[in-house]
């Protein structure tokens, strides 16, 4: 089993030469791989006391000053037709205010008539570029018809044809025209465009936070280097910190 855990901390801001040097702000004087190894052992057992959420005051503060819940409920596998019950349910008995999709699992139908929440999603690899990753994320907040606060992700910096269940050409064989209209087939440092396209939609406060998943440590320290917007969400697999 591979837990993910959303890591619902936030890069402190300032210029630092690496991401060594960056700190998480719930644990300032640690560093990045050993604060999110923190936060997310942490947020597997608050999960597994979910019932108690509403009672606890379980959110964190982000750069921008945005708070998060740190118990949140993931539907990105689950059947579309058991979210509404399962999200109502864990809405009013458990006090859940946080999802966890992605584009790829396509849910925003399943969302789109729910109130008052916060959701996570992710704008898939085979969407990586300025102009695709636009159509992407206007595609998905028109599925979600304003029902929730938006996080929007970087789900993978890239497509990668190491990874088993990754397909890179037969994906973007199989993509709708208009998405291939939107932009170029992605190249390996597509994501850079993916980032400027999210900055745009935060400036425009159309997304509430933006962030990264799935980027590896020289992926983070170029796009840190570079970015207007320091992310507010880095998401990654807890199974991988789990050796450390």
């Amino acid at each position: 089993c591979r837990t993910r855990c959303t890591a619902a901390i936030s890069l402190v801001q300032g210029d630092f030469p690496s991401l060594r040097h960056h700190i998480w702000s719930v644990a300032p004087r640690e560093n990045a791989m050993r604060a999110m190894h923190r936060f997310c052992s942490g947020a597997l057992l608050l999960a597994a006391a979910a019932h108690a959420a509403d009672e606890l005051q379980l959110d964190f503060k982000l750069n921008n000053g945005n708070l998060f819940p740190a118990v949140g409920l993931g539907i990105g596998n689950m059947q579309r037709d058991r979210i509404p019950n399962v999200l109502g349910t864990a809405m009013l008995q458990h006090g859940v205010q946080l999802v966890d999709t992605a584009m790829a699992s396509n849910t925003d139908a399943a969302l789109r008539d729910t109130r008052g929440l916060q959701v996570v999603t992710k704008v898939w690899y085979t969407h990586l570029g300025y102009g695709r990753t636009k159509l992407a994320v206007e595609d998905m907040l028109d599925g979600l018809n304003g029902c929730c606060a938006v996080t929007m992700l970087i789900h993978w910096p890239r497509c990668r044809d190491d990874i088993s269940w990754m397909h890179c050409a037969e994906e973007e064989r199989a993509l709708p025209q208009r998405v291939k209209d939107a932009g170029p087939a992605p190249a390996e440092d597509a994501w850079k465009g993916s980032w400027r396209a999210l900055e745009e939609f935060y400036a425009a406060g159309r997304l509430k936070n933006i962030g990264v998943s799935n980027f590896e440590l020289d992926d983070l320290n170029e796009l840190l280097s570079s970015c207007k917007v320091v992310p507010q969400i880095y998401q990654g697999n807890a199974w991988q910190l789990w050796s450390r």
